[in-house]
């Protein structure tokens, strides 16, 4: 609801306690000034964060209250969406008017930031949002206990949001912080790191320094037998023909999952170039201008529909869904913001391993296999590592210390070695994987077998998706390099003029390709949710904020 002339917010009050497990504690005192009567007001906390270059993270919330400044309750409910919380306070058949106070606790995990030299509480404590002014507020801010008061950082930002004003006042006593300005406020407090508490493993005395060695020859030999019968390739002809086309009814990409039991970039990277080969899409090389260097783009123009094309395998619509959505053209570069595109990398690499699955290549999904061993070898390390260190004996010596050690260390290679050696294929699939280890040869060595591809039309881009995924696209371009081809009609760039195409020039542009892609399928959020406050910090920026106003 549109909020009353004269509504305001007389005073905000926000306590910020950081604790000692990394949970930042908030309590919020609004004094309220209600005009005319209303049912009470709503408060809007964000829990999505995004950065300036487009990642995104979350600081979860719980523990709300609400109570008066008698510390009797007020009746509110907390509603949720994609974005934050809505703290709605108030009733909706009762109204109130006049000076209100509402004070608002609730917990916020992983709202602190950590850095190498400081950890830090990057926090917008009122938000920009408000419907109404905040004439005046304060901030505590206490930090655990231990820390030196000479140590901690301390900066503020007011105004509105984006602000680098500090019309504040910033106090000290001990290592609480006491803040105060006369509008929105954003707090930067800093501290050396070491000062959440870590739980630390005791260590007990067992069994004699000599019984580890058992360990790791018992793991090995469980793991042997695993492998024996349940990882094991059965089946194929056991030799290994040269093949002058791909396996039946494969894709580019299916061939690379096939090959290596996983789903990667590489994969992805050849159904895009093979998809362009096919007609759907163009790709275009852009030459970014910097202020010293030059660098590239690549965007993907969507050639056809392909929403309703039955000639698309699943991953290859998944694949154009994810790029283009509702766009008909895309940079790769955007795509690098777009943590969503991130987040999609899965559901294209099950589509790959189910349509595998489906074709009775794979018993069972190899990506499925590979975590199910995982843990399992994860549960191996992780008992290996409380029972070999229970018999390290208290004060022992350097030498009994590295006969405890090193198997566990025999045991980590052991398991390491064991997981990727699980995912099988059938017999089926050892057929098309001797076949598709056929047309490698042939690829690697097409020079060898002109007569086999000197009559095909577009033979070279028909085949190189495959050579990019099968590691011999360089050596597929050599056979081409003094052949004068046409360029392919599905990409522009430099040196696709009349007459300039080069094969193994083109090569390189599709490693770089690879590159691109790569970058921007695997863009995830780094290791702090965000910059730190203290350089480039701004009223608004960190973690809190929002706003509210009344109902």
């Amino acid at each position: 609801a549109r909020a009353q002339t004269g509504e305001e917010i007389r005073s905000f009050a926000a306590d910020l306690t950081v604790g000692s497990d990394g949970v930042l504690n908030v309590t919020e005192r609004i004094d309220y000034f209600f005009p005319g009567p209303r049912h009470g007001i709503y408060r809007d906390i964000p829990t999505l964060y995004v950065t300036d270059d487009g990642r995104r993270f979350r600081i979860p919330l719980s523990g709300f209250s609400v109570t008066k400044a008698d510390g009797s309750p007020w009746r509110f409910e907390v509603q949720s969406n994609d974005v934050g919380v809505r703290v709605k306070i108030g009733d909706p058949n009762l109204t109130v008017s006049g000076d209100q106070a509402y004070i608002i606790s609730y917990r916020a995990s992983g709202a602190l930031r950590y850095f190498s030299d400081h950890d830090e509480l990057y926090w917008n404590a009122t938000g920009n949002d408000w419907t109404v002014p905040i004439r005046r507020v304060t901030a505590i801010i206490k930090l655990p206990s231990g820390v030196p008061s000479d140590t901690v950082q301390r900066q503020c930002f007011t105004g509105a949001k984006g602000s680098t004003s500090h019309d504040c006042l910033i106090g000290a006593t001990g290592g609480t912080t006491h803040i105060a300005a006369a509008g929105p406020l954003t707090v930067v407090v800093g501290w050396p790191p070491g000062f959440v508490a870590k739980l630390e493993a005791e260590q007990e005395k067992l069994l004699p320094v000599f019984v580890p060695y058992l360990w790791p020859l018992l793991v090995g030999a469980i793991f042997f037998v695993l492998w024996w019968k349940r990882g094991r390739d059965i089946g194929g002809r056991g030799t290994v023909m040269v093949q002058y086309e791909p396996p039946e009814h494969l894709s580019p990409a299916e061939v690379g999952v096939l090959m290596d039991q996983r789903a990667d970039i590489r994969d992805i990277t050849s159904t895009i170039v093979d998809l362009a080969v096919r007609g759907y899409i163009k790709i275009r090389e852009i030459e970014k201008k910097g202020l010293l260097f030059k660098s590239k783009d690549y965007e993907l123009v969507k050639m056809k529909d392909f929403s309703l094309d039955a000639g698309l395998k699943p991953h290859e619509k998944k694949i154009l869904e994810v790029v283009f959505g509702l766009l008909p053209q895309v940079s790769l570069s955007s795509l690098k913001t777009q943590h969503a595109f991130h987040l999609e990398l899965s559901g294209i690499k099950s589509k790959l391993y189910g349509q595998l699955v489906a074709a009775k290549l794979f018993p069972s999904n190899p990506e499925t296999v590979k975590i199910y061993y995982g843990l399992a070898a994860a549960a191996v390390l992780g008992l290996s590592f409380f029972g070999l260190k229970a018999m390290l004996p208290a004060g022992a010596s350097d030498a009994i210390g590295v006969r405890v050690w090193v198997p566990f260390i025999l045991t980590v290679i052991i398991c390491a070695a064991f997981v990727p050696l699980m995912p099988r294929r059938t017999p089926e699939g050892m057929l098309a994987f001797e076949h598709a280890k056929g047309f490698k040869d042939y690829l690697a060595t097409a020079e060898k077998y002109r007569l086999q591809w000197q009559e095909k039309e577009h033979v070279f881009e028909m085949f190189l998706p495959y050579a990019m995924v099968l590691g011999v696209a360089d050596k597929w371009a050599k056979t081409f390099a003094d052949l004068g081809l046409p360029p392919p009609k599905w990409y522009e760039g430099s040196g696709m003029g009349p007459g300039a195409f080069n094969a193994a020039a083109f090569v390189t542009t599709m490693h770089s390709l690879d590159s691109s892609v790569n970058a921007a399928m695997v863009s995830a959020p780094s290791q702090s949710s965000g910059g730190s406050g203290f350089g480039g910090g701004s009223s608004g920026g960190g973690g809190g904020g929002g706003g509210g106003g009344s109902w």
